[in-house]
């Protein structure tokens, strides 16, 4: 009896035996397919596979000048920029070959764009553009062949009946606040389209004209004495040296902010600044309610302005009765200026007379007046 069951135990030992040399051999086999997984892994991090390579595709640019397409653009920089929004977005700056051509290289395909400097510091920024596997990229872009020239500009000033234009004066300052810059934290800047492409000019605020400009009752205009940071400086009426025209480069400039002042105010022109409080009416079409009273100019924020700095503006009744809500109280008969949500745009060429025409409000400033401005936007 006892042999029968030492034989049953042994089998049973012999069985476990055989299950685990099982188990073991299983997770060997397993570990094997696991290693291997991971080899492969690696050795495609290691090199790119086909499917990558066709992604990488050649990106150039060929620089032509205007006007003679066969000569190539030179000095000009390009930074290419990956805007696809993912954390391996980058940027490139190639320096243009003798031949005119921007190469960039190999690039993985996606969304880019090109932003483009000349060696006078103009620049531009074209659309953006995507690039697909397999297709390489290449466009002709056309620069400007030097910087914008100066050209004459005159002014003429349409005064509003019943002021007596020879006791006052325009301040046109056409610079744009900008902050974190020394010395001068204004900048004057033009812009010009060629081939259809917006290039950039901001001119050096130690290259006069500067932008700002004082005008007189015989559309003659004088450059506004200014500070070492852009400030305006105190002067007198007689002090000032006028002229028929001044001399900007060519482009097109937008008119942030144009101040009326009678001539006794020009000893005190330290006071007035670019970010002086008025209360102002400002146009907002697309808010509710479509006019409101603001306490400053806003400048450079794409809008235009006119401010009577000597007097406030005469509102008709209507209009004032409508601005003197519960949240206005009686700041209608304190406002000074109005702002108007769009850009007034001069534009300085060759061959041709540039006479900027600056339009001042009439007298009285009514709803139906307003209404017209609104309806012309």
């Amino acid at each position: 009896m006892s042999q029968r069951i030492l034989t049953g135990v042994a089998v049973a030992m012999a069985v476990c035996g055989f299950i685990a040399v099982g188990l073991v051999w299983s997770m060997v086999q397993q570990n094997e397919r696991v290693n291997l997984l991971l080899l492969e892994r690696l050795d495609q991090q290691a090199s790119p596979s086909t499917n990558d390579a066709e992604g990488m595709i050649q990106i150039a640019f060929q620089l032509v000048q205007e006007g003679n397409p066969q000569k190539p653009a030179k000095g000009f920089t390009g930074t290419l920029t990956n805007e696809d929004g993912k954390a391996e977005s980058f940027s490139l700056d190639v320096v243009v070959d003798e031949t005119g051509k921007l190469d960039f290289g190999r690039l993985p395909w996606g969304k880019y764009y090109l932003k483009l400097h000349a060696p006078w510091d103009e620049t531009a920024i074209l659309k953006s553009f995507v690039t697909i596997p397999g297709r390489d990229y290449s466009q002709t872009i056309v620069c400007p062949e030097g910087p914008p020239e100066k050209v004459p500009v005159k002014f003429q000033v349409r005064w509003p009946q019943g002021l007596d234009s020879e006791e006052w004066v325009v301040l046109c300052d056409f610079r744009y606040p900008q902050k974190g810059r020394e010395p001068v934290p204004y900048v004057l800047k033009g812009r010009r389209s060629i081939q259809g492409q917006v290039w950039m000019y901001e001119q050096d605020p130690k290259d006069p004209p500067h932008g700002v400009y004082l005008i007189d009752s015989e559309n003659r205009v004088t450059v506004c004495p200014l500070g070492t940071r852009g400030t305006y400086q105190d002067t007198a009426f007689e002090k000032l040296d006028f002229q028929t025209d001044t001399r900007l480069r060519q482009g097109e400039y937008h008119l942030p902010v144009c101040y009326l002042l009678q001539k006794s105010l020009l000893p005190h022109l330290t006071e007035l600044g670019t970010h002086t409080s008025f209360d102002m009416l400002t146009l907002a079409p697309f808010s509710n309610p479509s006019m409101r009273i603001e306490n400053r100019v806003r400048i450079g924020t794409g809008y235009s302005a006119f401010v009577n700095v000597s007097e406030k503006l005469k509102l008709g009744s209507r209009l004032q009765d409508r601005l003197n809500g519960p949240l206005n109280s009686h700041r209608a008969e304190q406002i000074h200026g109005i702002q108007l949500p769009e850009q007034s745009m001069f534009s300085a060429d060759t061959g041709q007379m540039n006479v900027w025409e600056i339009k001042l409000p009439p007298a009285e400033i009514t709803s139906s007046y307003l209404e017209k401005v609104e309806h012309n936007l």
